[in-house]
């Protein structure tokens, strides 16, 4: 439902974006890092989801700490997701003109941008075209790509996908979806 920022940051740089993959590779303690995410799935006996913004540009790092994941790339519509952050951006912070959210490899020269729509729009076309960059390194029956809305739509039929990506990596899933029919896209 979250981020779940607290339990990635117990391992990743505050200035993440700063890191390359290999960089990352060499300074985290991946064995502990994986033992703990895993360690919720045990809990729970049932693969772990989980939104990684927060590793957005490590797409390759995590690929290498956990190589049985499947990566879904949830991707919204341009214009609704530029409204998205400038409402986010004043509710946090009363103002349009306040950076939110990651900080990203293209931070300083997206702040000289001084209108706050354009500045958003480039701040998510750079994450969402490093994304798909970092996806391309990624096995084609690991890798899942959902737009927001017609998830909202039908998300049986994406469950299927996620489901058929989890068999090819050996787990058994229950084949009945058994969750909303819809959700209002907002």
């Amino acid at each position: 439902p979250n981020e779940f920022w607290y339990l990635w940051r117990r391992f990743l740089p505050e200035d993440l974006w700063k890191y390359t993959n290999a960089q990352l590779i060499s300074n985290v303690d991946i064995g502990i890092m994986r033992k703990e995410f895993l360690g919720i799935a045990n809990v729970f006996k049932k693969p772990l989801a989980m939104k990684g913004m927060i590793c957005n540009y490590h797409i390759e790092f995590l690929n290498q700490v956990f190589p049985n994941s499947v990566f879904i790339f949830s991707k919204r519509d341009i214009d609704k997701n530029v409204q998205s952050l400038l409402r986010a951006r004043e509710r946090q912070y009363g103002t349009r003109d306040h950076w939110y959210s990651f900080y990203i490899p293209e931070y300083e020269e997206l702040c000289k941008i001084s209108d706050p729509e354009e500045q958003v729009y480039r701040q998510i076309c750079s994450i969402n075209k490093t994304i798909e960059n970092g996806l391309v390194h990624i096995p084609s029956e690991r890798k899942i790509y959902i737009t927001y809305e017609d998830f909202c739509k039908d998300p049986s039929s994406y469950y299927q996908m996620i489901r058929s990506s989890l068999q090819y990596l050996g787990y058994d899933i229950n084949p009945n979806y058994s969750g909303e029919k819809l959700f209002h896209a907002r």
